[in-house]
Formats: structure tokens, sequence, C-alpha cells
């Protein structure tokens, strides 16, 4: 599905094409850009889509170092997405705890990102299990899984 018409808030296009509702086209899926549209009504639409999956990793071919990873869980607590379409995502049948806590390509989980950019959310995070990434915080914790240096 092209980011662009959902941009936009072609909802037409959207239903038109709801077969690609998970779909990564050009870095990111269709929720994401939803989200990014501001569009309630197209949010709305793709939230109570059957077959919507809101825990799909986004993982960009590799670049100089390393493949990118993302989520709607990194989006939304970054760009401080309204707390009812975050209710709604973290409470949606396909919801994986697993995805909530991947890290991405800059060694972020989504908790960090809200404990930073979206305060209010993370109650709503830890309430579902979400974990912060032990790298990041007030300088480098230690390892747990490594052997002291």
């Amino acid at each position: 599905m092209d980011p662009h018409h959902v941009l936009q808030g072609d909802i037409d296009y959207v239903r038109d094409n709801i077969h690609l509702i998970n779909k990564v086209y050009k870095g990111t899926i269709p929720l994401i850009a939803a989200i990014a549209s501001e569009k309630r009504e197209l949010i709305d639409f793709m939230l109570e889509c059957p077959d919507l999956k809101v825990s799909t990793k986004i993982i960009t071919p590799e670049t100089n170092w390393s493949a990118e990873l993302d989520t709607v869980f990194h989006f939304m607590a970054e760009y401080a997405v309204p707390l009812d379409i975050c209710q709604r995502i973290l409470e949606h049948p396909s919801f994986d705890p697993e995805v909530l806590n991947s890290v991405n390509h800059d060694d972020y989980a989504p908790l960090d990102l809200a404990v930073e950019y979206h305060p209010k959310l993370v109650p709503l995070m830890e309430a579902k299990g979400a974990r912060r990434y032990w790298r990041v915080g007030p300088g480098f914790k230690p390892n747990p899984n490594e052997c002291p240096g």
C-alpha cells in the first residue's frame, strides 16, 4: 500500500487495497502512515480491520552498519501519538509483547523512547510488559549477560 495515499487520508484507496494492510512499503507500514496523517477516520478504519497486525517488525535492508528495525510501538513512543490510539494498539488482538520489547537499530526499546518523549505512555506500555533496554539510561549500564571485564 503506497504510504503517500495513506498520508493524504485517502480512505477509499485504503479500502480498495485493504489486502495490503500489513505490507511494508518504502520503510513503513500503512498503520504508521495513517497515524502520521492524523486522519482519525482512517486510523479507526485500520484498527478495526480484523487482518491488521499491529506487531509488524519493519526491517529495512542492511546499510553501512546494519539493518534497521522499527515498529509501530517505537513510532508511537517517539512521536507522542494520542494516548487513546496507543491504548487501542496495545489492546489490539494481534499485539505481541515480544515485539513491544524489540530493540531498534539505535539500541532503543519502545519504552526507552516513551520515557524520553512520551512519558504519559509509559504506564500503558509497562502494563503490557514493556521493559527498558539495558544500554539506555543515565550512562551505560553493565550488560547482565556479559562477564565482567
